[in-house]
């Protein structure tokens, strides 16, 4: 059992679960800048567990996406959609765009998870991914006002599982 693995994986849980309840509203959009910031985190302690040394391939395909998700997550919650010549239909809630967003970050993050399980053939790894992936896809029609609770349950459930299973999580 990797400990850290599984610890992380319910604090995910728990910090995303803390967002849908609302211990999170007061900061209005810029809540999801803060998930994000949270979420990169965990997840880069996780890795660093998992895999103390990456190839400098992994390193620059994470960095990529890590910088790419934060920047979308900043125009996301401090642009203002005018800003950006964005024609916006009437009554449009800033929580209209967080199923949207969450399942960006699940679609390049599970592609990277599965990524890096292939070249270093990590099974755990291509697994997460491919849930993170496919988890995308009924995200956006589904999640809707319990994003992310949705959110939480896919990538803390996954990294708690993982962390039970992993073994030696994944060192040879």
């Amino acid at each position: 059992m990797d400990a850290r693995q599984f610890v992380l994986g319910i604090v995910i849980l728990l910090v995303f679960w803390a967002f849908q309840a609302g211990y999170f509203s007061s900061l209005g959009p810029p809540a999801l800048f803060v998930g994000a910031i949270i979420f990169v985190i965990l997840t880069w302690i996780i890795g660093k567990g998992i895999m103390p040394n990456p190839p400098a391939e992994n390193k620059q395909m994470w960095n990529f996406v890590v910088v790419f998700l934060i920047i979308v997550s900043i125009i996301a919650s401090f642009v203002p959609p005018n800003v950006l010549g964005a024609v916006l239909p009437a009554g449009f809630d800033f929580s209209m765009v967080v199923p949207f967003i969450l399942a960006l970050w699940l679609v390049l993050f599970g592609a990277a998870m599965f990524v890096t399980g292939h070249e270093m053939k990590m099974g755990m790894a291509q697994v997460i991914g491919l849930i993170w992936l496919f988890s995308a896809i009924t995200f956006v029609g589904n999640a809707g006002p319990n994003a992310y609770l949705h959110f939480g349950i896919v990538t803390g459930l996954t990294f708690i599982l993982g962390g039970i299973f992993s073994g030696s999580a994944g060192k040879k």
